[in-house]
């Protein structure tokens, strides 16, 4: 069985109606999902998450949490979301959401 998924986004900050950096986009991040329990905006730059030069997918595996990355410049950069696709995938989203309409703790029966 394979799991693990990692979801990347390419930017052009020329595009952007706003010029920011990769530092000050994983600020913006950073600051939106602050207090989330599962959501974690990792360190800019993130090249100690790197192994052999590459973001493995499999770090997340058995967990509900996901991992937010932001990697390059001022110029051109990659927003990566790792996450094990069948913790926080379908299964996990489920469970998440049932706790929110039930009115008990969000994480309850997650890790």
């Amino acid at each position: 069985m394979y799991n693990g998924e990692i979801i990347s986004i390419p930017l052009v900050t020329k595009h952007l109606e706003k010029q920011l950096s990769a530092a000050e986009i994983r600020e913006v991040l950073a600051e939106y999902y602050a207090g989330e329990k599962f959501v974690k905006v990792m360190p800019h730059p993130a090249d100690d998450y790197l192994k052999n030069g590459f973001l493995t997918f499999t770090d997340c595996n058995g967990t509900n949490n996901l991992e937010i990355f932001v990697f390059g410049g001022k110029d051109k950069m990659l927003l990566s979301a790792r996450y094990d696709n069948l913790g926080k995938g379908a299964s996990g989203a489920a469970v998440q959401n049932m706790n929110l309409v039930l009115g008990v703790p969000e994480s309850m029966g997650l890790e």
